[in-house]
């Protein structure tokens, strides 16, 4: 095992909220190590969520005609008529993909971030031991982050080894289009791609437990999506649960469904929500017990039970309080208290995580420190939480 390695902050998983965090710590002056157990950088937004899956939504519009298929005179039943494996559709998806890890990884080196490929796991609250292809190492820092991300949720009742069943990871692996998909889940996810398949011609799907599509909205924007997907002959079960499934001597996966009658279908894609990637780290060592799926209970400042350790939803974003900044305006909460499900006031020097733009608040926060006048709030300080400090420059950038 080589010799302990010291830092400020630690950060694990190499997302957007990581590669963020580091990234604005050692703009500050501060030495930085960003661990990723994973061959290559960027997390699941960058290798298996966020951009395959859109290049693969985008790509499926455009060669599937959908978006003319009102035009006067076009053909309302286009629809793709041959053997389409999905890399036919996700032409541009490596290089999309090259390119985010690129860019993540220039901005490491730019701000001369140290980055070590392996497996963290907690010896101690302040030590972790990295196990990569070059052996063990120590490394123990002031402040630590976790930002691990999630994996999706794999069922028991479902057989992951067999290729006609699938999670979300590995849904874009398929080598041909199905002529039909169960997705059970109607979550953001199941929800997703059920439109793209829909889209695409294969008869889709829907099976949930819930008998409202996506309830956390309102209501009339449940319905009329609903409606939506009706209207792309997505096919409802709900409310169902799935308490079976097994494939068929004809190679079809049978599905079966209570209440309800069985469904046959040639893939399945297990939409079932997800879990923190926390189960190797060692957390116990560390003093911290997560929850159910892994969750790990934080407070208003994203500190876990053990005050140096940090698992926020979305450190790149951090909130400023309502009513910490100077002129604000906000009455509705308490000074001191976060805006969790709204938006700050004009007046605010950031908006909450929940913001439909989220670099905004960095355009915002640039023009402050561009300003003369500008201040930093007193409780932004490096000794209560790995954040910006007055102390350490006059600017952050």
């Amino acid at each position: 095992m080589s010799a302990t390695s010291r830092y400020d902050l630690v950060v694990i998983g190499s997302g957007p909220a990581g590669e963020k965090a580091a990234t604005t710590a050692a703009s500050l002056g501060r030495r930085v190590v960003l661990i990723e157990k994973d061959p290559y950088i960027g997390g699941a937004s960058t290798n298996t969520g966020t951009l395959p899956s859109k290049t693969f939504r985008e790509t499926s519009l455009a060669l599937s005609g959908w978006k003319t298929r009102n035009l006067f005179g076009m053909d309302v039943n286009l629809s793709l008529h041959r053997k389409a494996t999905l890399q036919d559709f996700m032409y541009h998806e490596e290089s999309v993909k090259m390119q985010e890890r690129a860019r993540v990884r220039a901005e490491l080196e730019f701000w001369k971030v140290d980055y070590v490929e392996g497996m963290a796991s907690f010896v101690d609250p302040q030590t972790l031991k990295v196990t990569g292809k070059l052996g063990d190492q120590l490394v123990t820092a002031d402040f630590i982050l976790l930002a691990t991300g999630s994996s999706p949720m794999r069922p028991a009742i479902f057989d992951f080894a067999d290729n006609r069943i699938h999670d979300s990871d590995e849904i874009l692996g398929l080598e041909c289009l199905p002529g039909s998909i169960a997705v059970v889940g109607a979550g953001v996810i199941g929800s997703e791609y059920a439109c793209t398949f829909a889209a695409l011609g294969v008869e889709t799907h829907m099976l949930d437990g819930r008998d409202i599509l996506l309830s956390y909205l309102d209501r009339e924007v449940s319905t009329a999506l609903t409606k939506e997907f009706e209207r792309l002959g997505i096919l409802f079960h709900r409310p169902v649960k799935v308490i079976g499934c097994a494939v068929q001597p004809n190679g079809k996966v049978k599905l079966e469904c209570d209440p309800g009658p069985p469904l046959e279908v040639d893939q399945v894609l297990v939409a079932a929500g997800r879990c923190s990637n926390v189960e190797k780290l060692n957390l116990t060592a560390a003093g911290i017990t997560p929850g159910p799926r892994g969750l790990i209970a934080v407070d208003e400042t994203y500190r876990t039970s053990v005050p140096h350790i940090a698992s926020p939803a979305t450190w790149s974003t951090r909130r400023s309080p309502r009513g910490s900044s100077p002129g604000c305006s906000c009455t509705s909460t308490p000074s001191g208290s976060s805006c969790w499900r709204s938006t700050c006031c004009s007046s605010c020097w950031a908006r909450c995580w929940r913001s439909t733009r989220p670099s905004w608040c960095w355009r915002r926060w640039w023009r402050r420190w561009e300003s003369p006048t500008a201040s930093i709030p007193s409780t932004w300080a490096w000794s209560s939480s790995p954040t910006w400090s007055s102390a350490s420059s006059s600017r952050p950038w």
